[in-house]
Parts: structure tokens; C-alpha cells; sequence
């Protein structure tokens, strides 16, 4: 049985019709902007400057550190580490995270300290 004719395309109407009456196939799309948080365009490379990406949350932040999560938001809150605030909301980059490791390196020190010499009383 053979199938029955396809009726003619009707317009659509309502959000995202294409109302200019060509297929939005047909036309050329103009560059989108570049964003921050987009990747490179092929063959290109990122633009100078700071890369914000990515931030860490106090939880994978302490996780790197082996720290706890309380004692680091506890730190970051009285503002004696570095970190980032977007909003409220509480990120570490990872330069700070090396800034709070380098800052808490110390350097090695013996279990017990250096013997002395003692010297005999002579009673005389």
C-alpha cells in the first residue's frame, strides 16, 4: 500500500521560529565571543594572562592538602590563607594552594636535641 501524500510545511509560530522565512540552516552564523571558561578555537592558543580555572572546593582543596575541611574554611574565613570568595561561596585556585603548602613548609628537624659534652666536678 503505498503511502499517503505528505502534507505542504506549515510555519511555526511561538518561541524559536524562524520567522525571516529562510531556513536557519541557509544563514551564516557569526562568530561566538570567546569566554573565559570556553575552550581555545582550533589551532589557537589561550590568551594571556591568569587562567581562574580550576577552583577547588574547601572539601577536594583540603583532600590535595591533607588537611581537614574545617580547619581550612576556618583559615580562609579569618583570612589566614589565601583563597577565593565568589559571592559566598568559598574556592581555592590552584596557586593557592601552593601558597599554603609553601607557607607551611618547614624544615626538618631531629627527634631529640644535640648532645652535650658534660665535664667532671673536680672537688678540691
Amino acid at each position: 500500500m503505498p503511502h499517503p501524500p505528505r502534507r505542504p510545511a506549515v510555519p511555526r509560530t511561538g518561541l524559536g521560529a524562524d520567522v525571516s522565512g529562510t531556513d536557519s540552516a541557509d544563514r551564516p552564523r557569526a562568530p561566538r565571543p570567546s569566554t573565559p571558561d570556553s575552550p581555545p578555537p582550533p589551532g589557537g592558543t589561550n590568551p594571556p594572562g591568569p587562567t581562574l580555572l580550576p577552583l577547588y572546593t574547601p572539601a577536594a582543596a583540603a583532600e590535595l592538602l591533607t588537611v581537614r575541611e574545617s580547619w581550612l574554611r576556618r583559615k580562609a574565613t579569618a583570612r589566614a590563607v589565601p583563597c577565593t570568595f565568589l559571592g559566598k561561596h568559598l574556592r581555592f585556585s590552584p596557586a593557592d594552594i601552593t601558597a599554603i603548602a609553601a607557607a607551611a613548609a618547614q624544615p626538618a628537624h631531629t627527634s631529640r636535641p644535640p648532645r652535650t659534652v658534660r665535664r667532671e666536678r673536680r672537688l678540691g
